[in-house]
């Protein structure tokens, strides 16, 4: 379920102009990031479901949107203001997109529309702009039911 969920964000911002990677969210912050700018997809709270018929559930479902940029200051230790536009003209143009976004599962719901919860910047992050956004919504899980044909019975005739 989440799967599809990523899939379905990185669908819808996939081609915002100038992001060079857009990733599912794993702590890369802890290593290196080769391309900037760019988007990671985090899914950080647990699916707390709520079972509404017989294959079906649904769960508040949050997820955090991190845009990164890399801004690191010029000889006389002040910012370059153009990166920064750059880096805020991306941070909405993913609320733009996202806030009210619902996506499907083939004829199915997967998730409704998704409502801006928190907005942050983060600072000192060693060169890195790096802002979130939180979306909320309620996700849907659907099992796939296949029913086997029942066995034709055996007769014997003796």
């Amino acid at each position: 379920m989440l799967l599809k969920a990523y899939n379905a964000l990185q669908t819808k911002l996939n081609d915002i102009p100038n992001i060079k990677h857009l990733d599912w969210f794993n702590d890369q912050y802890a290593g290196t990031i080769h391309a900037a700018p760019g988007i990671f997809i985090e899914f950080k709270d647990p699916l707390i479901m709520e079972t509404l018929s017989k294959g079906v559930q649904q769960a508040p479902f949050s997820t955090t949107i991190h845009v990164y940029s890399k801004v690191v200051p010029q000889q006389d230790k002040s910012l370059d203001l153009v990166k920064i536009a750059e880096h805020f003209e991306i941070v909405q143009e993913v609320y733009s997109r996202l806030h009210g976004f619902r996506a499907n599962d083939g004829d199915n719901l997967l998730f409704n529309s998704l409502s801006r919860k928190a907005y942050q910047h983060h600072q000192y992050m060693q060169g890195w702009f790096v802002t979130t956004q939180d979306f909320e919504s309620i996700i849907y899980d659907i099992a796939e039911t296949t029913v086997a044909p029942s066995p034709k019975p055996t007769v014997i005739i003796e």
